[in-house]
């Protein structure tokens, strides 16, 4: 007969799951977050351009390429 004690296994398992779903939890939020602030960029009227901290354009929204007459492709990746 062989016993042993899977208590400390069974509680890192737990603990492990857990982290997941927290993980998942705030990856979604993450998500909805992007979502929302997506919807506001799309939506401004005025023109927006985010950059990366070398001045690359990363995006770029409706009234900006409107009133600068380029589309998105043409104008992502490019320096400001």
């Amino acid at each position: 007969m062989f016993i042993e004690d899977v208590t400390e296994k069974m509680v890192l398992e737990q603990t492990l799951v857990q982290r997941v779903n927290e993980l998942n939890l705030l990856s979604s939020a993450i998500e909805a977050s992007q979502k929302s602030i997506d919807k506001i960029i799309t939506a401004m009227a005025d023109a927006l351009f985010v950059t990366n901290n070398a001045g690359n354009i990363k995006t770029v929204n409706k009234a900006a390429q409107n009133l600068f007459e380029y589309s998105e492709v043409e104008l992502i990746n490019q320096p400001l």
